[in-house]
């Protein structure tokens, strides 16, 4: 874990010709990776350890945890598809 500019990192490697994604919640990204649906599943699978399961997601996701305080950012080659768990950068 460290404080980072994500604005700085950005453009730095924007001009090194590189796309960018984010930055984004630590939440809205896991999300957009299947949390959830996975949380459901383990939680369906093992029943005796569903709270636990529903307590890490919220912690992981929820927006008074670590679900706004970190955040995720991505740098691909122009030439790579989109990654996971980012929404297209705008135009």
């Amino acid at each position: 874990t460290c404080h980072v500019d994500f604005t700085v990192i950005g453009n730095m490697a924007r001009q090194a010709g590189l796309r960018i994604f984010g930055p984004v919640g630590q939440g809205d990204y896991l999300r957009q990776l299947g949390i959830d649906a996975r949380a459901e599943q383990l939680a369906r699978t093992s029943p005796a350890r569903a709270q636990e399961v529903e307590a890490a997601r919220l912690r992981l996701t929820g927006e008074d945890a670590m679900g706004t305080l970190f955040r995720a950012m991505a740098w691909i080659h122009p030439d790579w598809a989109d990654p996971a768990g980012f929404d297209p950068p705008p135009a």
